[in-house]
């Protein structure tokens, strides 16, 4: 299992045991650009940006969330609400940064920038 992967796993299971209903993972449009995790609670969809590494000696991972990165976010959030009418109107995309274990790839650091993005 590859870094990115293993932290989109840790962060998908962190969302699931505090409620979060998983919707789809590694979302994918053409033009639009690309969404790790897509989740629903409380009225709210939730866009979800995982960011993986197994330490800090290079910067901290939400570093890697560049402006270019935001705007394709936000860019993915609001193209795929409006293909997904049946889901709640109100938007929110979040940022995960992830510290993992180098030999078992297990979660050892986590951190949640709310909000990350408006849409």
């Amino acid at each position: 299992m590859q870094v990115g992967q293993a932290g989109e796993e840790a962060v998908a299971l962190y969302l699931s045991k505090r409620g979060f209903k998983i919707v789809e993972r590694n979302w994918q449009a053409d033009q639009w650009g690309e969404l790790d995790i897509v989740a629903v609670k409380n009225q709210t969809l939730y866009f979800v940006e995982v960011k993986a590494r197994l330490s800090n000696q290079y910067g901290n991972p939400e570093e890697a969330v560049t402006k270019s990165k935001r705007a394709a976010l936000k860019r993915a959030a609001l193209f795929y609400s409006q293909t997904h009418p049946k889901l709640p109107e109100a938007l929110q995309v979040d940022v995960y940064s992830v510290i993992l274990d180098p030999v078992t790839l297990e979660l050892k650091e986590i951190e949640l920038f709310e909000d990350a993005v408006r849409c």
